[in-house]
């Protein structure tokens, strides 16, 4: 590479130097035109580059980090010069500094999406919406740059032809946190195996964040947001290890859930966290109706119930739900009166039922003896069906009869209208009389009959 190669690729956008620039021998077969070129210092310390003054930037750099890395940086990097990994805090709650106000912007719209459906005019509109919608006031957030990471995961979508990547997070301890923004995701540190083992991401935010240990005092969690190539995938089972192929014989690289809200990657390369966010859930205020959000870590949970129950306690706020009802008072019971007879019917007496009530309805037409007689406003009869198996079935329906009299749970309460007298020629019958002529039982009904429908039309008009 010499300086008429330079002079070529002035045009392919990388922002070269005219050749003219170069010091003297950077040129020829034989030099290097990367390797002497140094920048000169003015006034100040040798360890200017090491500092990361961009004032100082070596005009060659871009070009070594891409014959290095093979991959363009992403355009919010700043100058690392010889750092292997910078991590830039753009935002802090105690001292933010308006200059990267349009990246913090951006960062905060692509976890919480479904909070800042409509754009915030600031940074501070944006934090206090998260915090009134969601419940969770955000502390810091800090770009992570480490561009050996980052040549590997674009080396890996390169690999396995992935041409783009889908945004996802991860929440975790601030150990982990740490270890995360230093070097990168560890397979062998995942804990999680439902979908399969591997490194385990969400595309909900606060699901992320409720698997993030809260620290002990502060009670800060934090999260990742995560670039996630994600390539073919298929539903996960449980401690699933071999992921497969698809039916293009293609390797299955993540797995999911059946909604596909939590994905599983196979491999380290495949995520690259961009962002650490750090957040803390106000647990001094009890929830409110505006909060969207109902997923939260078990800690955090249980502080939040603390405070809700002791704030409510002292002052019921406007959005609290009405006292209960009082229990509706019991019917009172009328007093019952034991009878013996009433009308055409005695106790003993054989009937048939003729009508019933809803609940009652399998022992419409069925024959039986009446066992008692009450009168409480109306008068009830009791008969004693001759039918066994229909007993049980009285039994349940009387369940929830709100009478409490003396009876048996088998007998089935009827009223004047229900009943119809049994005649002596009726099959199952037993007659009254041995003496009785075969027409007095059909005078009887005859006139039993007559009564009936005068008693019957009478009872007609009453609420059974």
């Amino acid at each position: 590479m010499d300086a008429s190669d330079l002079a070529v690729a002035a045009d392919d956008g990388l922002d070269m130097l005219d050749p003219g620039m170069l010091p003297a021998g950077a040129s020829g077969a034989s030099g290097d035109c990367l390797a002497p070129f140094q920048v000169p210092f003015f006034g100040g310390s040798p360890d200017v580059l090491s500092r990361g003054e961009s004032s100082f930037a070596d005009p060659l750099e871009k070009l070594r980090r891409r014959l290095s890395l093979g991959t363009d940086e992403p355009a919010e990097w700043e100058p690392m010069y010889e750092s292997e990994s910078l991590q830039r805090r753009i935002y802090d709650s105690d001292a933010y500094k308006p200059e990267h106000e349009a990246e913090c912007l951006r960062v905060l719209q692509m976890p919480f999406k479904h909070i800042l459906f409509e754009k915030p005019t600031s940074v501070q509109d944006a934090i206090e919406r998260i915090q009134r919608l969601s419940h969770y006031r955000v502390k810091q957030i800090v770009r992570l740059q480490y561009p050996k990471r980052f040549s590997m995961h674009r080396h890996f979508m390169r690999v396995y032809k992935i041409e783009d990547t889908r945004l996802v997070y991860h929440g975790t301890s601030e150990t982990n946190a740490a270890i995360i923004a230093k070097v990168g995701f560890r397979n062998s540190a995942s804990q999680r195996a439902k979908f399969g083992k591997g490194i385990y991401t969400a595309s909900d935010v606060c699901e992320a964040i409720a698997y993030s240990e809260p620290d002990a005092t502060s009670l800060f969690q934090r999260f990742f947001v995560v670039e996630l190539a994600q390539g073919p995938s298929r539903v996960g089972t449980e401690n699933m290890a071999n992921f497969g192929f698809d039916e293009a014989q293609q390797q299955i690289l993540t797995t999911t859930n059946a909604e596909q809200t939590i994905f599983c990657a196979a491999y380290e390369d495949q995520l690259y966290a961009r962002y650490k966010i750090t957040v803390r859930c106000c647990v001094e205020q009890p929830l409110l109706p505006s909060v969207i959000v109902r997923t939260y870590h078990p800690v955090i949970w249980r502080r939040l119930k603390q405070t809700s129950a002791e704030k409510l306690a002292v002052a019921a706020p406007a959005f609290a739900l009405p006292p209960p009802a009082p229990a509706p008072k019991p019917r009172a019971i009328p007093q019952a009166t034991k009878i013996q007879c009433h009308q055409q019917f005695n106790v003993g007496g054989r009937v048939t039922v003729v009508k019933t009530c809803k609940k009652y309805k399998f022992a419409l037409n069925a024959i039986g003896t009446i066992e008692k007689i009450f009168k409480a406003g109306k008068v009830h009869f009791f008969v004693a069906l001759d039918d066994a198996s229909l007993h049980q079935r009285v039994c349940i329906a009387n369940n929830t009869s709100l009478w409490r009299w003396d009876t048996n749970p088998s007998w089935l309460r009827c009223q004047l209208c229900h009943l119809e007298p049994v005649s002596a020629a009726a099959p199952g019958s037993v007659a009254q009389g041995a003496a009785s002529s075969s027409a007095a039982p059909a005078a009887a009904h005859a006139t039993t009959s007559g009564d009936w429908s005068g008693a019957g039309a009478g009872n007609k008009r009453r609420r059974l």
